[in-house]
């Protein structure tokens, strides 16, 4: 029954509201650890400072045997009170202890004891005050001043990541994945661009029609090729073999296709660096693999019509036998050249 409460959670799928202030949160999280952790190195700094100045100071009322400065733990969980403003002024107040509240070693009246348990009130001012201000009022408030800048950001700048862009491509990209397994195959990738298209994503484009269409389609497939190909770490010919057998390497996952589509569907000034230059690095590599394509076709078609235009010279000169049987003319295993097929009619 208990873990039914998690039921809750759907609430934050389902409000708009809460889902962006959970996506502040997780996007603020790193910030927010940074300064947890210069708060912690400011207590355990203000830690041993305290444990200096305050450790002989004697027992009273709000500064006992719980509350105190002997030992670094006892400081540091001292500190944490002050934090959360739990009797910090108490505490400040009975550290400044003065004679004749306390023995001193300085007093007229010193008969050779060996401890000092008086406090001091300057000190003991300057280190509350400072800590409070440091800790309690800028450091706590730098936390507040992230979550809300991010919050801000999130719910301004709707234009560069709309929710309902997002939406629509997680509704298409069911129609392709209706058992949810967060892969789709790859020919399915051109019929998913083409429907965000026509529903008027940004993200879609038009892999058949227009020639920009077309190039960026090609484009996006093959930084996707690149990613499982990272994927599968493909090193040696026998690996890259079992891997292309396998159907999962044929398919493309949720968060690689979107990422991709963004890559892919924004202007380059809108991109950062490391944006730009993995896809300017993806079509540069994309070029060379397409001028590599074209200049084996046309070395390949070369040699085809060469040996054609031989094995034309060869038969001109047997006479009418070649012409009646063309085929045998031919090695065993070659097939015939399209000029040897214009000679057989």
């Amino acid at each position: 029954r208990f873990m039914r409460i998690l039921r809750m959670a759907r609430l934050v799928t389902s409000d708009l509201t809460l889902k962006s202030f959970v996506s502040t949160l997780l996007f603020s999280a790193l910030s927010i650890f940074n300064i947890l952790g210069l708060q912690v190195m400011a207590m355990l700094f203000y830690g041993y400072l305290g444990k200096g100045l305050f450790a002989n100071v004697r027992f009273q009322m709000a500064y006992n045997v719980n509350v105190n400065f002997r030992t670094f733990t006892s400081s540091f969980s001292l500190l944490v009170m002050c934090v959360t403003l739990d009797n910090w002024n108490n505490i400040m107040g009975e550290v400044s202890t003065s004679p004749p509240f306390c023995t001193s070693t300085d007093a007229d009246y010193y008969d050779g004891q060996e401890w000092d348990d008086c406090g001091s009130p300057f000190y003991a001012r300057l280190f509350f005050l400072s800590f409070y201000i440091l800790c309690a009022y800028i450091i706590q408030n730098l936390v507040i001043a992230i979550v809300l800048d991010n919050f801000g950001n999130l719910t301004s700048n709707k234009e560069y990541q709309p929710s309902s862009e997002l939406t629509l491509f997680s509704e298409v990209w069911v129609y392709f994945d209706p058992r949810l397994k967060g892969r789709i195959r790859r020919w399915d990738v051109a019929l998913l661009v083409l429907t965000l298209h026509r529903c008027g994503s940004s993200f879609g484009m038009d892999p058949i029609g227009s020639h920009e269409g077309r190039r960026t389609y090609a484009l996006m497939m093959h930084a996707l090729r690149l990613i499982n190909q990272e994927k599968y770490q493909l090193r040696k010919k026998k690996k890259i073999r079992r891997v292309w057998r396998d159907k999962e390497y044929h398919k493309f996952a949720f968060s690689d296709v979107l990422r991709v589509l963004a890559l892919y569907s924004v202007p380059l000034t809108c991109l950062e660096v490391s944006d730009l230059a993995e896809r300017l690095e993806c079509e540069d590599d994309f070029a060379q693999r397409v001028a590599t394509y074209l200049i084996i076709t046309a070395w390949r078609n070369s040699r085809t019509r060469l040996r054609g235009i031989r094995l034309g010279g060869a038969s001109t000169q047997t006479g009418t036998a070649s012409r009646q049987v063309p085929a045998l003319a031919l090695p065993a295993g070659r097939s015939r050249s399209p000029l040897d097929r214009v000679q057989a009619l």
